[in-house]
Formats: structure tokens, C-alpha cells, sequence
């Protein structure tokens, strides 16, 4: 039953390890108007807070807006349900 149902970072840490630092990208984000150079705004979350903050200060600029956080597990399902969302 727990190996079914495990969350994205979960199967990352299971294949990639707890020492590799990766973090979860999720927002209103559509590549097309990234791409056009719309203004976009992500989030990046992290349980590594150095890794979440370096990160997202590289990805940030221009009219692309990045934000770290901590709460990978309200990404995730934050991400999943404004999918459904969207397509509802």
C-alpha cells in the first residue's frame, strides 16, 4: 500500500537518494507565455533551504519571478489540484 502511493519528492529521495537536494517547481505557469516573455510567477520548494534559495535566485529575473519555500508537500498537491482545476 505505501510503496503505491508515495508523492514525487518521496520517489525522488527513494531513487536518487536523501543526500541529492532537488526541489518541487510548480505555479500558474504556461511555457508559451514564458517563452512570449509574459510575467510569470513560480515557486520553488525545498526541504534544503540553501539549495531552495540559490536556486530560485538564479532562475529569478527578468519577468520571471521565483520563490523559494519549505512546504514541498503543499507544492505538490497545490501543483496537482490547479491542474485539475485548469482542465475542469
Amino acid at each position: 500500500y505505501t510503496t503505491l502511493f508515495r508523492s514525487p519528492h518521496q520517489v525522488v529521495a527513494e531513487v536518487l537518494g536523501d543526500k541529492v537536494s532537488c526541489g518541487v517547481l510548480t505555479g500558474p505557469s504556461f511555457a508559451l507565455e514564458l517563452a512570449r516573455g509574459l510575467p510569470t510567477v513560480v515557486t520553488l520548494a525545498s526541504t534544503d533551504e540553501t539549495f531552495a534559495l540559490a536556486t530560485a535566485k538564479q532562475l529569478h529575473g527578468g519577468k520571471l519571478r521565483v520563490y523559494a519555500t519549505d512546504d514541498v508537500i503543499g507544492a505538490e498537491i497545490g501543483g496537482a489540484v490547479k491542474n485539475v482545476m485548469a482542465i475542469a
